[in-house]
């Protein structure tokens, strides 16, 4: 790390909440009530389906033709895979939470977060990709690029480059252009040489390649691209105009597959949802995990330690 990027890191370490704050979030994270009256739109531990969730199904030879690119580059893209109605309250519950003051990723404890991906359309994809019995892992998270200058998704990675039978789910809240760091990916298909085995190790040759191969992903609000484990992705910089960059990612496994600690625990996205202490816990745990990426999250580290001693994860 730089000496910017370590003044960084300490100036948002002074930052963090102080003990009366955290014990103040604490109280409010633990409350139902809380949050359902901060969104209520949405419910928190519900047993309702999705509001309004009826989107126009896949006709056979559109989603012969997702999967067709799927299995070729990696990656498919869905439009509207989000109807308007819970596109515009789960848009709005991200604004609530940033203007409270919470992390974003806080939207999953609503239950339209983990209900998205049972939604028919991403549903039969999911089924075709993974097979029956796929399963959604303890993965998650919500990704917000503020309207600023350099400000940018994550670096160049793959969320499983030595696993097979996982892919990842992401959906856009916002549109997502290039000029406010929409993702980008290089297709797996691409004619870039062997660079997989080590991305600390490219050669200038490979860097080039993968480089000139890379494709922009740029997609309108309440759509989602779906993407294999394997597939090079980043998200990119914004140029400061236009809106903030919302959006939210899940990731699934194939019933055959061994899921690491990190993954755990699994979910049947066709049963109940996951508790609501529970996904408290996860959320905790996820900005344990992910702050390195998000530096700004250093804020809410003392609160994510209590969610997940409470939820003992």
């Amino acid at each position: 790390m730089g000496i910017d990027g370590q003044l960084a890191r300490q100036l948002l370490a002074g930052a963090r909440l102080d003990d009366r704050l955290v014990a103040r979030k604490l109280e409010q994270a633990l409350s139902i009530d809380y949050w359902r009256t901060l969104q209520p739109q949405l419910s928190v531990a519900g047993t309702s389906p999705l509001p309004d969730s009826e989107t126009a199904a896949l006709l056979p030879e559109h989603q012969g033709a997702l999967l067709a690119q799927f299995g070729s580059a990696g990656y498919l893209q869905v439009e509207s895979a989000l109807p308007p109605p819970l596109l515009e309250a789960m848009h709005r519950c991200a604004l609530l939470l940033q203007r409270e003051d919470w992390p974003p990723v806080f939207a999953f404890v609503y239950d339209a977060f983990w209900q998205v991906p049972q939604l028919p359309k991403l549903a039969a994809l999911l089924g075709s990709i993974l097979g029956s019995g796929y399963r959604q892992s303890a993965n998650f998270w919500f990704h917000a690029v503020p309207a600023l200058p350099g400000a940018g998704g994550w670096p160049p990675h793959q969320d499983y480059p030595d696993r097979t039978g996982r892919v990842t789910v992401w959906m856009a809240l916002s549109p997502a252009t290039p000029a406010n760091g929409c993702l980008y990916a290089v297709p797996k298909n691409a004619p870039v040489g062997s660079w997989r085995d080590d991305l600390q190790m490219l050669t200038k040759e490979t860097l080039l390649a993968l480089l000139h191969h890379s494709r922009a992903l740029p997609v309108a609000a309440g759509a989602a691209l779906i993407w294999d484990g394997e597939l090079l992705h980043w998200g990119g910089k914004s140029d400061g105009t236009g809106e903030p960059r919302l959006s939210f990612s899940t990731e699934f496994l194939a019933a055959q597959e061994e899921p690491t600690a990190r993954e755990r625990p699994l979910f049947d996205p066709t049963a109940g949802l996951p508790p609501f202490a529970e996904r408290l816990g996860l959320i905790g745990r996820a900005i344990l995990d992910y702050y390195r990426n998000e530096v700004r999250l250093i804020r809410y580290l003392d609160l994510a330690q209590h969610l997940c001693e409470r939820a003992g994860s």
